[in-house]
Parts: C-alpha cells; structure tokens; sequence
C-alpha cells in the first residue's frame, strides 16, 4: 500500500504523451489563425484602374445634331409651279435630316403667298435610304391620297415637293420612290405616274406646269 502498481507506473508516460501532442495541436491552429487574419499592406492604385466610386469607362458623349440650311418647295398661290423656301434644321444625320425636311413639307410653307404640299393629315411609315441604288424610299399611309384635292397640277406639285425637296438636300441619293401602305403604286392618286423610283424634276419649277399634262415614267 502506498505504492504505485507497475501498470499506473506504465501508463504515465503515455497520457503525457497526448498532453504534449493537444498541446502542439492547439498552438499551431492558433498560429494559423493569427496568420490567416493578420493585417494586409493597401496597395496604391495603379494608374488606368479605377478606384471605388470612379466611373470604370468614359462617358460617351451625347450626339449634337449639326445645323442645315435645307430647301423646301411649295406651290405658289396658282399652283402653277414650286417654289424654293429656305430653312434651317438641326439633324443628327442623313435618315434624321430626312425625316425632318418631310415633316416640314407636310407642315406647311411660312410664306403667306404659298400654298401646302401635302394634306396636313398627311402621315407616314418610313423613311429609307438606300445607299446601295441610292434612293430615297418614303412610305406614305393612305391618308395622303384620302385628304388630297386630286386634279393633275395638284398630284403633280405633291409629288415632285416631295421629291425635289428631299433630292435638293440629300445630294448624295439620285431618285426618290413614293410608296402607299408598303405598296408601289401606279398613279399617285388618279394621274401621276409613281411605279418606279423618281428624279428631280425642275422643269416646272420654272417655266410652270401644264395642268393637263401626263407625268409619265422616267
């Protein structure tokens, strides 16, 4: 009695042993996390990269619509031939410009002393360029044939306003096709030819036009 057996003396060592080893064990995983959360240097932003709260890429800037002088043609209190109003417009670009000298053909002249082009109900689908043929498409609803007064003089200052005004101020397109509901038509309403692409036509602009004449095919 008061003696430690052989088999109390035997173990000794071995629990030793596992306290050394918990020891270890729990000192390098506090060293690893000492090291996973130790402070990190800030490295300067470099130039060319961006920095929080900086635009990544620069803003591109808005298009400016360029200022045109354009010319419009109306026809004069007789209706007898057209007659050359000047303008200025702001475009962004050929299609924009386009679109603008046909919604001032169908707005109407400022000068007192001429008469409309087109109805002012007068309302369309499109306006194309082709570059490859280099016309000029516009696709009109049917409302420009419904409204218009009819007569030949009359059809014959619509059609060539509107083709004179957008040949005379896009130079680069040499005929402009009138088209109705997606449509090529024969006539424009009762007797000017329209079936095919058409070229500025300044004959009437100055010498007049007679009311009883045919336009026919280019």
């Amino acid at each position: 009695m008061g003696h430690d057996s052989r088999d109390d003396v035997a173990r000794r060592p071995v629990a030793w042993s596992w306290i050394w080893i918990g020891i270890g064990v729990l000192t390098t995983g506090v060293g690893l996390l000492l090291w996973m959360y130790r402070p990190r240097p800030v490295a300067a932003p470099r130039p060319g990269l961006s920095t929080p709260g900086s635009t990544t890429a620069p803003l591109t800037p808005a298009p400016v619509p360029a200022e045109y002088e354009v010319t419009l043609f109306f026809p004069d209190a007789g209706s007898e031939r057209l007659v050359p109003e000047k303008r200025r417009i702001s475009a962004l670009d050929d299609q924009d410009l386009a679109q603008k000298v046909l919604a001032a053909l169908v707005a109407g002249p400022q000068n007192p002393d001429l008469q409309p082009a087109l109805p002012p109900e007068t309302q369309w689908y499109r306006v194309v360029l082709d570059d490859r043929h280099h016309w000029i498409i516009v696709d009109f609803t049917e409302s420009v044939r419904q409204a218009h007064p009819s007569g030949s003089t009359a059809e014959v200052m619509s059609v060539y306003a509107v083709v004179n005004s957008l040949l005379a101020n896009l130079k680069a397109y040499q005929r402009v096709w009138l088209l109705i509901e997606h449509q090529a038509q024969t006539v424009f309403k009762f007797h000017v030819f329209i079936g095919a692409p058409l070229p500025m036509n300044t004959a009437f602009q100055e010498n007049g036009y007679p009311a009883d004449r045919q336009v026919g095919h280019p």
